[in-house]
């Protein structure tokens, strides 16, 4: 009996997660930058199922993870830009641990009208940190009055 190789491509893929995770272990601001660059290519990818409940690919949830944990405005602005992704699985995967970045709540309330209900409760979640913010509640009222 054969077992089936997993192929070269899992293999560069689990390479990149790896990547991902010891870049923000190390914490270095010098990371920043190939995060970006290498998120922002993952952005870019196709997509890779048009199933609601299937898993975005681990290695986007770790460069978006990465990202946030070194909490540096250019990965911040990188991953509200992901935010605004033509792809449902971005947008779900970043709005479900946004970053610590006040920019992030109008992308977040934009999401609330999401075609995808995943995308919506991801932000329905992540908007209950802000609940005392006057920005939200600014936010909120504006879009109540758009839909009037």
């Amino acid at each position: 009996d054969l077992v089936r190789s997993r192929g070269l491509g899992d293999v560069y893929k689990r390479q990149r997660y790896n990547i991902a995770l010891k870049l923000a272990s190390i914490g270095d601001p010098s990371s920043v930058g190939p995060l970006v660059k290498s998120l922002r290519r993952l952005f870019e990818e196709p997509l890779t199922s048009t199933y609601e409940y299937d898993d975005a690919p681990h290695h986007l949830v770790w460069f978006c993870k990465a990202l946030k944990r070194l909490g540096d405005p250019r990965g911040n602005m990188a991953l509200i830009e992901g935010l605004r992704s033509t792809d449902p699985h971005v947008r779900a995967v970043i709005a479900d641990d946004p970053p610590d970045d006040p920019r992030a709540l109008p992308e977040l309330v934009r999401l609330l009208s999401d075609p995808r209900s995943f995308v919506r409760t991801r932000a329905e979640r992540a908007l209950v940190a802000y609940r005392n913010d006057p920005e939200l509640v600014r936010l909120m009222a504006e879009r109540a009055n758009a839909t009037d």
